[in-house]
């Protein structure tokens, strides 16, 4: 038979396994943070600061995946990200200060819109830039707040290109990604004439 030393033994072995249990069960409910040197996937995940860069940190993520026609294009929204950036020299923040147009804080939120613009036509086209409505209301422009790393740029027939566009935002904005729009881009063929005008692209989530 076990004696009674043996017995208050092992019962402090089992309460001590359950505590840790529990105590591994509450941290694994808080997003662990993670240094990555390539794009961030996961919310918590950094990429740390560089002499010309502030550190990012994910705060949110959303996959849209919506495509949306326009005369002589289709437009692939793909993912969205929210990204707080910690700077702590004016040197990290002079390349956002002069893309948004506006000076900026030691920390600060950009929505990141990562995008495809396919040309369906048979011609070259153009685009003049996307832009983005917040969850307020707010419509933010190249140097107004926002910047399309893609504007501008030239798409041969039957050929689509990856680009970004970024915005300044507020950090509650990260439990409204539904509620971002974007304002698509001015479509322009090879005679310099607008095919297709800028309109309001939702990427609230399709009720069924």
């Amino acid at each position: 038979m076990l004696n009674m030393k043996k017995i208050a033994q092992m019962g402090a072995i089992i309460l001590c396994g359950l505590m840790l249990t529990a105590c591994g069960t509450k941290t694994s409910k808080s997003p662990a943070k993670q240094e990555v040197s390539g794009p961030m996937t996961k919310v918590g995940q950094y990429q740390r600061a560089e002499e010309d860069y502030p550190q990012a940190t994910l705060l949110a993520i959303k996959h849209y995946n919506k495509t949306f026609n326009v005369d002589g294009a289709t437009i692939k929204i793909t993912t969205g990200k929210l990204i707080q950036m910690d700077a702590t020299t004016k040197r990290q923040r002079d390349e956002h200060e002069t893309n948004f147009g506006e000076h900026l804080g030691k920390k600060y939120y950009v929505y990141q819109v990562e995008y495809v613009l396919t040309n369906t036509s048979d011609q070259k086209i153009s685009e003049e830039g996307l832009e983005v409505i917040t969850p307020r209301g707010d419509q933010l422009t190249t140097n107004n707040g926002a910047v399309d790393f893609g504007s501008g740029a030239t798409i041969q027939a039957h050929a689509k290109k990856t680009d970004y566009l970024q915005a300044l935002v507020k950090k509650s904005d990260k439990n409204k990604m539904d509620k971002f729009k974007i304002v698509s881009p001015e479509i322009i063929d090879n005679d310099g004439i607008t095919i297709a005008e800028a309109q309001t692209l939702s990427l609230a989530k399709s009720s069924n």
